[in-house]
């Protein structure tokens, strides 16, 4: 039985893992998030294990009580998945 792990993205200036979703602010943000702490924008870009661009957003497990959403991108190259803790999806 394989487990598939999973890399919570980490902001890097202040270290947060919340994230703001960017999709509904700009029309072509397909992979932008901004981070609830400090403002950086990150763009998923590459795939630190393959090297190629091959995103495709797999599930969002939405917030349980007390919890917040998480949105799951898997690479579809060789199969590295991240996750991103949204705050706030589309503020």
């Amino acid at each position: 039985m394989s487990e598939t792990l999973l890399d919570f993205a980490k902001c890097p200036s202040c270290h947060a893992q919340n994230w703001e979703d960017m999709h509904e602010l700009k029309a072509d943000a397909v992979t932008r998030y901004r981070c609830i702490r400090c403002g950086y924008t990150m763009t998923i870009g590459k795939c630190s294990a393959c090297g190629k661009k091959a995103w495709t957003k797999s599930e969002i497990q939405p917030g349980k009580v007390g919890r917040k959403p998480v949105i799951r991108y898997r690479c579809s190259a060789c199969g590295r998945t991240i996750g991103l803790i949204v705050d706030r999806i589309g503020v």
